[in-house]
């Protein structure tokens, strides 16, 4: 709905009535998807502000700019362009959410058809809350559940072993990797990756070994260090670009945690 209490040029997008996305930005201004230097050779005068849709200031130019910028072949978007984009990746982001028990139980009733000896097997073994629950974190983490009979497999295997529903979606991730390794991968099939360097890596599997507890997690002191590194890196990165974390599996879920905790946009 609209809430015309807001200030002309202020959005704010509410999920159950709680603010998730908000932001301001002109209604005549046009938001470049492209490099400021082409707009200079046209010369379109471009300025410096916030972008709703980026974690780094963007390029903005005004609204009686836009014939021109199209006709050089120039990106841009307008604002109700700029507000669909907000709304795609404000979506995206809590689309977990939107998967409770009742969303999975009318998928694996809608599945039925297709799949019926296999999902009466996974409800034999799995409870309809835990596979909840491990569709919720993979799609938490930007994971495609598309290929729901490898899903469903991969349920039938690892349902009775695996009693946390975190492990098992460990385990589910693994049933999805050629679709997760697309999903990052470039147009040569090429995927951009950081990597621990090995004596860091044994030396943060040494660490969860140790602990009795909270296997999933990293001690503060470690985490910190290890998010500063990271921070930097991804600082360096282009905006919106898909390097990825590239770990041992046993580290997966506390890098996963940690990033998640410094707000990171990078997959593990």
């Amino acid at each position: 709905y609209l809430d015309r209490s807001l200030p002309v040029d202020r959005f704010q997008v509410e999920l159950e009535g709680v603010p998730v996305s908000e932001g301001e930005f002109s209604g005549m201004a046009l938001l470049l998807q492209d490099d400021p230097v082409h707009a200079q050779l046209v010369s379109v005068e471009t300025f410096e502000a916030p972008s709703p849709i980026g974690s780094r200031p963007g390029r903005w130019a005004g609204r009686e700019h836009a014939d021109r910028l199209q006709d050089a072949g120039i990106g841009f978007l307008f604002a109700d362009e700029v507000l669909r984009e907000v709304l795609d990746r404000t979506l995206r982001r809590y689309a977990a959410d939107f998967l409770g028990i009742q969303e999975t139980r009318l998928m694996l009733e809608q599945l039925e058809g297709k799949y019926g000896e296999l999902i009466k097997e996974v409800l034999r073994i799995l409870p309809l809350q835990r596979i909840a629950e491990a569709l919720r974190l993979l799609v938490s983490e930007g994971v495609l559940i598309r290929s729901r009979r490898g899903l469903l497999e991969s349920m039938v295997e690892w349902g009775s072993i695996e009693s946390d529903a975190g492990r098992l979606t460990e385990h589910l991730r693994a049933g999805l990797a050629r679709q997760i390794s697309h999903q990052y991968a470039d147009r040569n099939r090429v995927i951009s990756a950081f990597v621990l360097a090995p004596a860091l890596e044994e030396q943060l599997r040494a660490t969860l070994a140790r602990q009795e507890k909270s296997r999933d997690s990293l001690p503060d002191d470690i985490g910190r260090t290890v998010l500063v590194q990271l921070r930097r890196l991804c600082d360096m990165l282009p905006e919106h670009d898909l390097t990825v974390l590239l770990v041992h599996s046993e580290l997966r879920r506390c890098m996963r945690r940690l990033i998640v905790r410094g707000e990171l946009q990078l997959a593990v």
